[in-house]
């Protein structure tokens, strides 16, 4: 069984969410677990992403910084998923 945690600071992500355009700046962590191939199954893993903190949020076409709200977060969880 394997366990890793990498921690990430400062770090700018964009994404989209609702047709609007986001920046988000904070610090997040990726928690990995995952199995060894053995000799009846390959190997097995998968990772959870946690915003640790949030530096900034702005929306590109406004141009103004806006709440992080538990479901823009969740946006950019799934944006730093799809980028590991």
């Amino acid at each position: 069984m394997n366990n890793d945690t990498e921690h990430y600071y400062d770090q700018e992500i964009t994404f989209t969410y609702e047709g609007q355009d986001y920046l988000w700046i904070g610090d997040y962590t990726i928690e990995s677990f995952g199995e060894d191939e053995s000799e009846f199954a390959p190997a097995y893993g998968e990772i959870e992403v946690h915003i640790d903190h949030t530096l900034s949020l702005y929306a590109y076409e406004d141009g103004v910084e806006v709440i992080p709200t538990p479901s823009i977060l969740m946006a950019v969880e799934l944006e730093i998923e799809r980028n590991q």
